[in-house]
């Protein structure tokens, strides 16, 4: 337990609830899921103990996309350990499970999408016009209302190299991001521009895709975060997507966006591709807020 929690922090849990969720599952059916928060404000994931026998299973799931952030078991701590007839048969019902469980949410997180998607209108965002974009400029979103309210909800869909609408994500008045629960995410983008273009700009947030199709034009590709750019370039090299490929990354101070810019730059050179990293600089003049991390923050 000990060394799971070591592995989790980013979930925060304690070690008083990893024992008791270890207790119930010790002492139910073989599985209890805990540390499961639907409005995403306390805990960030789902997280379970699957046990049969002397067999140890931990995981632990993104709630962002349902991806495993962190699995352990007794097999991965005692290497060459035999498993029983019983024991894999058990494992693999365990699989099959939650491969069904991961399907039924992620098509549901489609449908959801597809609903959301026919309910947006052309409208203003609040959000857009913060970030100092034009008035009535969407690049490619949509504006929702939830029903007895009239903020306004940026939606962007995110989708695959085929085109597909899998998931969408809804900034916020108060600039706070959520895609849809259960939803995949892993490799979706948002697209901005010219697909034709030569150039083309992968890049981590919507607003700083829209400020650079507003600066320079091009193809523009919003993967969302740092850890999606390798993931995106993947996907845009197996569809066959080649252009001169500008990786923007967010200047961080744990500098892991400079880290999977170099991912994704890699990922395009292997499949023959060209490309360079930008990376914003800002001067004591330029910089206005001592968080600011993206070339939209230049814009």
């Amino acid at each position: 337990l000990e060394e799971i929690l070591k592995n989790v922090n980013e979930f925060d849990l304690t070690m008083s609830e990893l024992q008791e969720a270890y207790r119930k599952a010790n002492t139910s059916e073989r599985y209890h899921r805990f540390g499961f928060d639907l409005d995403q404000s306390k805990k960030k994931g789902s997280c379970w103990f699957f046990i049969v026998g002397q067999y140890v299973r931990f995981t632990a799931m993104d709630w962002s996309g349902n991806i495993p952030k962190y699995e352990w078991d007794t097999h991965q701590k005692t290497p060459g350990t035999l498993f029983s007839p019983e024991l894999k048969k058990a494992i693999e019902e365990e699989d099959k499970r939650l491969a069904k469980e991961l399907h039924e949410k992620r098509s549901q997180a489609v449908k959801t999408a597809e609903e959301l998607w026919r309910l947006c209108v052309n409208s203003e965002s609040p959000y857009l016009t913060a970030k100092g974009l034009p008035k009535g400029s969407l690049y490619g979103a949509g504006i929702f209302y939830e029903k007895n309210s009239t903020e306004p909800i940026t939606c962007i869909p995110l989708k695959n190299t085929k085109g597909d609408l899998l998931n969408i994500e809804r900034i916020y008045p108060d600039s706070s991001k959520r895609v849809l629960w259960g939803g995949e995410v892993s490799g979706l983008f948002h697209a901005i521009g010219d697909p034709t273009s030569k150039i083309g700009y992968l890049c981590e947030g919507f607003a700083t895709g829209a400020s650079i199709h507003e600066a320079c034009g091009g193809y523009v590709i919003c993967a969302r975060n740092a850890g999606n750019l390798p993931r995106v370039a993947d996907g845009l090299m197996e569809a066959n997507v080649h252009k001169y490929w500008i990786i923007v990354a967010d200047s961080d101070a744990n500098k892991i966006g400079n880290i999977k810019a170099n991912e994704a730059l890699k990922v395009f050179k292997e499949d023959g591709d060209e490309g360079e990293i930008l990376l914003p600089k800002f001067t004591k003049r330029e910089i206005k807020n001592p968080k600011a991390s993206d070339i939209n923050d230049l814009y």
